[in-house]
C-alpha cells in the first residue's frame, strides 16, 4: 500500500494484518480522491480541510488527504494493533502535529476530535461491514451518522465518504441530518458521498418551496 499523490508520493505505507480491518485498493483510492479534487475544484490536491479518518485501520485515506493538502487529519478506532500500525506510519513519513490519534470505541462514544480538529469539513467513514447491514436511526451506523450531524462537529458544507457493502440502499434523506449526493461502485462495496440535509425552505406563506442546494468550501484548521 502506498501515498499515490502530493507531499509523500509513491511513499509505502503498513496495513494492520490483524484481519480485523479491510484497506481501501490504491485503484478505488486514486478514483476517490480524483472525484474529490474535482468536487472541491483543486484536480489533484485538496483544500485546507480539517479531516476525520473514522475506523481508520492503518490511516491510508487520512494519510492520502494530508499528503494532497489537507490541513489536519484526525484518525479514529478501537483496534490497538491497527493503532500502532498508523502510529508507525505517523513517523514513516514524518508526520507533524497535524495528525492525531484516538483510540475509542466508536459506537458508544461518537467522534470526539481533540480540540483544534473540529469542526470537520471532510470524514471518510469506514466501519466494518458486518455493522453496515442496514441503515436506521437505531441501527449502529444509523446513530453515529445522526451524532455527527445533530452537533457542532461539522458544518453546512461538511462531506461524509461513506464506505460500505453494495447491497445496503440509502434512505434519501438518511436520518434528519444527511443526503446522498453522489455514489460509486466498485466491486461489491460502494462509497456513498453525504451532505448535510437542508429541509425545504417555505420562502412566503403562499410562494412555492424549493430545496436548497449544497455549495462546496472550506475552512483552515485553527
Amino acid at each position: 500500500m502506498r501515498v499515490i499523490a502530493g507531499q509523500w508520493r509513491n511513499r509505502k505505507i503498513d496495513w494492520p494484518d490483524s484481519g480485523n480491518t479491510r484497506p481501501i485498493t490504491d485503484r478505488v483510492k486514486e478514483s476517490l480522491f480524483d472525484l474529490l479534487g474535482t468536487r472541491y475544484g483543486t484536480p489533484g490536491e485538496l483544500p485546507p480541510l480539517r479531516v476525520a479518518d473514522v475506523f481508520c485501520g492503518g490511516g491510508s485515506l487520512g494519510l492520502e488527504a494530508l499528503s494532497r493538502g489537507a490541513h489536519c487529519a484526525c484518525f479514529f478506532d478501537c483496534d490497538v494493533s491497527a493503532l500502532k500500525v498508523l502510529t508507525s506510519n505517523f513517523k514513516k513519513l514524518g508526520v507533524g502535529p497535524q495528525a492525531s490519534a484516538v483510540r475509542a470505541n466508536l459506537w458508544r462514544t461518537g467522534v470526539r476530535p481533540p480540540m483544534g480538529f473540529a469542526p470537520l469539513e471532510l470524514v471518510f467513514l469506514d466501519p466494518p461491514f458486518p455493522d453496515t447491514t442496514e441503515l436506521t436511526n437505531s441501527s449502529k451506523t444509523g446513530s453515529l451518522l445522526r451524532r455527527l450531524g445533530a452537533g457542532e462537529l461539522v458544518t453546512e458544507k461538511s462531506l461524509i465518504v461513506f464506505r460500505h457493502e453494495k447491497h445496503l440502499v440509502l434512505p434519501r434523506p438518511i436520518g434528519k441530518h444527511w443526503v446522498l449526493d453522489d455514489q460509486r461502485v466498485y466491486g461489491r462495496s460502494i462509497l456513498s458521498l453525504l451532505r448535510p440535509f437542508r429541509p425545504p425552505k417555505e420562502e412566503s406563506s403562499d410562494g412555492p418551496v424549493h430545496q436548497m442546494e449544497n455549495q462546496n468550501g472550506n475552512s483552515p484548521c485553527g
